[in-house]
């Protein structure tokens, strides 16, 4: 946008802050969240003093993938989750988006295990956000792979398989999270 001199924008000439974006590529130690998440809080570090407005993390950035039978383990998903809280608690005039083990404690998957979802969380100003129009306060896979090494759908619960179990289609399932970025209200 281009101002003239001596000037007032004009309903043409107005002038929307950029954004700052910390994409980090780091890695991922499968079944090793205490050494993943302390190097997610380092990268946040850089990211804020670089005054970023949203750092963006991998899939699976906390747990790690393809760790098999782990993920039957209660205590590694609690860690996990509270890994996750870690983060969340690190977003202080920062948005975080991340992945991690989405858990729902009162449910239970196909297999009579406690419901996981593979799952992407934003966190802004300490808490995770997502939660005021959808039923977590995280996001779920749709699309679950499952050939050569992936077992994704032996673990995970689907949002596909979410939506058919509340009668719904998945793209009714489907919506942004609702954030605040530069002082405007955005959809991720």
């Amino acid at each position: 946008i281009v101002r003239r001199k001596n000037r007032r924008p004009t309903a043409r000439e107005v002038t929307i802050p950029l954004l700052k974006i910390a994409l980090v590529q780091l890695e991922v130690i499968p079944g090793r969240p205490d050494l993943n998440t302390s190097r997610m809080l380092s990268a946040i570090d850089e990211a804020r003093g670089r005054k970023a407005d949203l750092v963006i993390f991998p899939e699976m950035a906390i747990p790690g993938y393809f760790l098999g039978d782990t993920w039957e383990q209660p205590a590694f998903l609690k860690d996990c989750e509270q890994f996750g809280r870690s983060i969340a608690a690190a977003s202080a005039g920062i948005c975080i988006m991340f992945g991690n083990v989405g858990v729902d404690w009162s449910l239970r998957g196909n297999d009579g295990r406690v419901r996981k979802y593979n799952a992407f969380f934003v966190a802004q100003d300490g808490q995770f956000r997502g939660g005021d129009n959808f039923p977590y306060p995280f996001r779920i896979k749709t699309l679950l792979p499952n050939y050569r090494e992936f077992e994704d759908t032996r673990h995970f619960f689907s949002l596909r398989k979410l939506a058919e179990e509340n009668g719904r289609r998945p793209e009714e399932l489907l919506k942004p999270v609702n954030i605040t970025l530069g002082g405007r209200p955005m959809k991720i």
